[in-house]
Order: C-alpha cells, then structure tokens, then sequence
C-alpha cells in the first residue's frame, strides 16, 4: 500500500466521523509525507492546520490508521509543508 492510498482510506474512515465541513476545511490539503518504522508524518498546509489536527482529530487519525494497517502501534506526527512532495 502507498502512503497515497493508506491517506485515502484513513480519509474515508474519517469523512464518516467529522462533518462535511470540517473534513473539507481541516484534512482537504493534508497527506502522508513518510511511513517508516511504524511511524507516520502527516504534511499539513499551515500551523493553524497542524494545531487543530492535533489537538481535536489526533485520536480520530491514530485509530483510523490502526484499523487499516494492523498494526498495535504507530507514532502519527504533523508538520508544515507548503507544497506535496512529487
């Protein structure tokens, strides 16, 4: 699976936890950056962005993750990035 497609499906299991609204405003423009060693690092377009995400929705992505990988335990953590990478 490709952090693509591991973002998609954590964005599907999310859509039906969060209002349509906030799913657009706070996960629109966010993506995988890396996945290594049962760690993830989420890109997010800004520090408000990054900030909300992991004071409101950080136990919604941790679980969301969990369930599509299979995996006991993973490190989620978010960062700025001002564009995706290619």
């Amino acid at each position: 699976m490709t952090n693509d497609q591991l973002w998609q499906a954590t964005l599907g299991e999310l859509e039906i936890l969060i209002s349509r609204v906030n799913f657009t405003t706070w996960l629109k423009n966010t993506f995988i950056v890396s996945f290594q060693d049962n760690h993830i690092i989420i890109g997010t377009p800004n520090t408000f962005t990054k900030a909300w995400l992991e004071k409101k929705y950080h136990q919604h992505i941790l679980q969301a993750i969990k369930n599509i990988i299979k995996l006991p335990e993973v490190k989620v953590e978010y960062v700025v990035v001002t564009s995706k990478p290619a």
